[in-house]
């Protein structure tokens, strides 16, 4: 869709300029974001414009009640429209403004009738803190360095843990805050922007792994070379 056709499809409003920001910042990096996505975002706009706010914020209450599954629909179209606002999300907190973060969503199966697990803050904080204080592994002591960082980069940027361990270090952006996840669900791929202190982080970490930036190995890579999918 082009881009004045794409102006077009969001109602003025405080979101609007955003919105085209957002969508402009994703084909930058050269996702075409289909139409089936950019109106998922029209009806996000749609319902922040309903809250009737004078400047752009989303708070916690616009956040939920936005997520909050609907009657008669799917769980995938859910999970859509949960995935794209928190990434909206984070994009608008790397600008500096106030955005509620929809937690993230654990699911073992999208059947019908199925109740996801939500993790509150205090389950998530305690993740991390374990984490943190792994022990070293003899065969393997760079999983203390690895660990703090996969589960926050599962946790501030909802991927999938295949995603995640499937990253090679030129996917992860550091100059720009950027991760490139290639070729996932239905074979296709999208950038995922990191905020701010999750990008100061993996610098951090690249800087305690020493990776050889010409070979282009794992980001999250096991003794063998290959990722830590497969250490036990």
């Amino acid at each position: 869709m082009e881009n004045s056709k794409v102006s077009a499809l969001f109602e003025e409003g405080p979101f609007k300029h955003l919105f085209l920001d957002f969508v402009s910042y994703k084909r930058g990096y050269g996702l075409q974001y289909e139409d089936s996505i950019l109106y998922t975002l029209r009806r996000i706009n749609q319902q922040l414009n309903s809250y009737h706010v004078k400047e752009p914020e989303l708070t916690k209450c616009m956040v939920e009640e936005i997520c909050a599954k609907r009657p008669h629909e799917t769980y995938s179209t859910q999970s859509k429209r949960i995935g794209m606002l928190r990434q909206f999300a984070t994009f608008l907190r790397n600008k500096g403004i106030k955005a509620y973060i929809y937690p993230i969503i654990s699911r073992h199966s999208e059947s019908k009738g199925f109740v996801p697990y939500i993790f509150s803050y205090e389950e998530i904080a305690s993740i991390l803190e374990v984490s943190d204080h792994l022990p070293p592994v003899s065969r393997y002591p760079a999983n203390t360095f690895i660990y703090p960082v996969l589960m926050r980069l599962l946790y501030s940027c909802g991927l999938r843990i295949s995603e995640a361990l499937s990253l090679r270090y030129h996917d992860v952006d550091l100059t720009q805050g950027i991760l490139f996840i290639e070729k996932s669900k239905k074979d296709k791929s999208r950038l995922v922007p990191m905020s701010h202190s999750m990008t100061e982080t993996c610098k951090d970490y690249a800087k305690k792994m020493s990776f050889n930036t010409k070979s282009n190995g794992y980001f999250f890579p096991s003794p063998s070379g290959g990722n830590i999918a497969g250490i036990q």
